[in-house]
C-alpha cells in the first residue's frame, strides 16, 4: 500500500533500506522475483513490471502491458506474465 519495496535487518526488526515510498513508481506493487542482482517488481495498476538494479537501487521500466500484471517468473531463458486476462510466455 505505500508503494516501497523495503528490507529489514531480521536480527533488530528495523527497516535498512526502502526504496519508494506513497508518491512511488511502484504502484499497487503484487509480485516479486529476484534474478541475479535484479528485483523486477510486478505493478497491477501501472501495468508494468519495474526493475530494480540491487546493487545501484536504481528502478527502470521493464515490461509495460494493456492490463494488470500481477507476477513474472524465469524458468531458464523463458520469461513468464501472470496478467488478468492469462498467463503468457514474454
Amino acid at each position: 500500500e505505500e508503494g516501497a519495496i523495503k528490507r529489514y535487518n531480521l536480527r533488530t526488526m528495523h527497516e535498512e533500506l526502502r526504496i519508494g515510498g506513497r508518491e512511488s513508481t511502484f504502484v499497487n506493487p503484487q509480485g516479486l522475483w529476484i534474478d541475479g542482482d535484479f528485483l523486477l517488481v510486478c505493478c497491477a495498476r501501472s501495468h508494468k513490471i519495474q526493475i530494480v538494479n540491487l546493487k545501484t537501487y536504481t528502478v527502470e521500466d521493464f515490461h509495460t502491458f494493456e492490463e494488470p500484471v500481477w507476477q513474472y517468473i524465469k524458468v531458464n531463458s523463458h520469461e513468464f506474465v501472470l496478467l488478468d486476462s492469462g498467463v503468457y510466455k514474454i
